[in-house]
């Protein structure tokens, strides 16, 4: 049976049924009355034309028609990028965006929240996941205790992580190498980027947290 332990927060939940109803509504009411003034901006001064030769009957339910349509696709990012978790039998599976993961519960080290983001580490030592949640932090807590999953106030590896530096001489070439485009990505805000480079080195044996640019490394200990 699965059994949902994180879903879409409160916030995310209003956002995903809202969105079709304002972006409807706005293309009902809203947008006939400011054609005049969207004209004045370049890339959507493009489109007037194809609006004027819409019968004014029809203009405010095509603009509706478009604007719930655009609400839909917003609601299902919403949904797609919110971190889900389920229990099913004895097994936890994660989803979020193009990641899906699955973990045995009796491989589960520890679980906390870092800010907001919740972290679970595998009886190896790895972050199985570090994925962003809007669902506070106790309400999460609770939910894990509720299934008898172990939970730790906090990072109970942190005095092991340091930070790192360009061309560090304590990991290989291969590892500064994927920590190097890592600190690119966190720059130019891919998120998606850096986190597949996040499970990259993972496989590497290295577990990695960033604060702002600065990403702090420690090195999985293997029995």
């Amino acid at each position: 049976m699965k059994q949902p332990i994180i879903r879409v927060s409160f916030a995310e939940y209003i956002f995903i049924v809202l969105f079709p109803i304002i972006l409807g509504g706005v293309g009902w009411f809203l947008i006939p009355r400011i054609l005049p003034l969207l004209s004045k901006i370049p890339i959507i001064s493009n489109w007037i034309p194809f609006i004027l030769e819409i019968d004014p009957f029809w203009t405010p339910i095509v603009l509706s028609i478009i604007g719930i349509l655009s609400g839909v696709i917003l609601s299902f990012l919403t949904y797609y990028e919110a971190l889900k978790i389920y229990k099913v039998n004895c097994f936890l599976y994660a989803e979020q965006g193009d990641q899906n993961k699955k973990l045995p519960i009796n491989n589960i080290e520890k679980c906390f929240m870092e800010g907001k983001y919740l972290v679970i580490i595998s009886k190896d030592h790895r972050e199985w996941i570090r994925a962003k949640t809007e669902v506070s932090a106790k309400k999460v807590e609770i939910s894990f205790l509720n299934h008898h999953i172990s939970w730790a106030e906090s990072d109970p590896y942190e005095q092991d992580f340091r930070l790192w530096e360009l061309n560090d001489e304590r990991y290989s070439h291969e590892v500064n190498k994927l920590l190097y485009e890592r600190r690119l990505a966190l720059r130019e805000k891919m998120e998606k980027e850096a986190t597949h480079l996040l499970n990259d080195l993972s496989e590497l044996g290295v577990v990695v947290k960033n604060k702002g640019e600065k990403q702090y490394v420690r090195t999985i200990f293997r029995n």
